[in-house]
């Protein structure tokens, strides 16, 4: 399948924090044939692709969920108020289509707000707060909802397809943090199946990411890695009034997470993924996030340690219905990684751990 066709079918599968079964499901298909499948029990997928019997186990990882809503009540008018699932900011949200799941399917939602003709100037200028907006599914009383088989808990995720810009060269659509990783883990398992690697790889598609990165840690418990090359998103500044922002922009190469509020690389690491692109002439960009976590914070602290790097694609708008990113960095990621890992022999290996 090519990369445009696999993005599209794994953005446009919803699962949203504590339901990722579609996703899981659709990965474990892909994975089907290049790796030994097995899961964890709060619903990550594993793929072991095994080298030499005595390599190191190395894990490659990259999160299944995107960030989402539930129900959190049902007014008498029939309309749901919501929990947001990840770090959602009130301003992108209203205007947007969603889609509930409930025990009786999928129920179709509008997230709403009060209109600008019922609001102060004052008002309009203030903006809104999540405890503002909520979601019309078009009924008009709890009754009505409720026999819909809307619930409390029910899981909501965002509505939008995957486009493609500028003939080609971007794309836009929701849920890139983190599919485009999961792509990825897809894309190097079908690479590394032409020839031989070093070592034991665990492709790992976590769950539950966005609030906690908890499959990073039960995952980290199943497989014992020991090393880890963590795939995920970084913020790309190249939008108006974030041009004096210094950072990544889109279309310029790989991120290099260089720190986050979780996790500082191995630095042999760094520098062994720094020789490995200046060799195949693949630019890289640094990465600093501040306030930003990533699956790295939970699986380098697995044991005794596990050093660790996490490699990334730029993207505008993360949280959003519709990121944008360039398909040239997703397509050098893949590259990197896969030429990362056929080069992990021992004297590599001894050097990063060293030993």
């Amino acid at each position: 399948m090519d990369t445009i066709s696999l993005l599209k079918e794994l953005t446009e599968t919803n699962g949203i924090p504590g339901r990722e079964e579609d996703v899981a499901r659709l990965m474990m298909h892909y994975m089907d044939g290049l790796a030994h499948i097995e899961r964890d029990r709060l619903g990550s997928v594993i793929g072991i692709k095994r080298g030499f019997a005595k390599g190191v186990r190395v894990s490659l990882s990259a999160h299944l969920d995107e960030v989402g809503f539930m129900v959190k009540s049902i007014t008498e008018r029939g309309f749901l108020l919501f929990q947001p699932l990840g770090g959602w900011i009130p301003q992108v949200m209203p205007a947007h289509r969603v889609v509930v799941y409930t025990e009786q399917g999928t129920v179709e939602g509008i997230i709403g707000s009060k209109s600008k003709h019922l609001l102060s100037v004052e008002n309009r200028k203030e903006g809104f707060t999540k405890e503002q907006l909520f979601i019309d599914i078009g009924t008009s009383s709890r009754e009505e909802t409720l026999e819909l088989g809307v619930r409390i808990g029910d899981s909501i995720a965002p509505a939008s397809t995957l486009s493609v810009l500028n003939q080609g060269q971007y794309i836009a659509g929701k849920a890139l943090d983190n599919r485009l990783g999961c792509a990825a883990l897809i894309q190097v398992l079908e690479a590394l199946a032409e020839g031989d690697h070093p070592n034991i790889i665990y492709a790992i598609a976590t769950a539950q990411e966005e609030i906690g990165r908890r499959g990073a840690l039960t995952a980290a418990h199943l497989v014992q890695p020991e090393l880890a090359i963590v795939l995920d998103t970084g913020t790309a500044r190249d939008i108006p009034g974030a041009e004096n922002i210094d950072g990544p922009v889109c279309g310029k190469g790989p991120l290099l997470f260089m720190y986050d509020a979780s996790m500082l690389p191995n630095q042999r690491f760094v520098r062994y993924v720094e020789h490995v692109a200046e060799k195949m002439g693949i630019p890289l960009q640094y990465e600093f996030l501040s306030f930003g976590k990533t699956d790295a914070g939970q699986i380098h602290t697995y044991g005794a340690g596990v050093p660790t790097i996490v490699i990334g694609f730029p993207t505008r708008y993360m949280h959003t219905h519709n990121c944008v990113t360039h398909l040239q960095d997703y397509e050098r990621v893949v590259r990197l990684v896969t030429a990362l890992l056929r080069g992990l022999d021992q004297a590599v290996v001894d050097h990063i751990m060293f030993r």
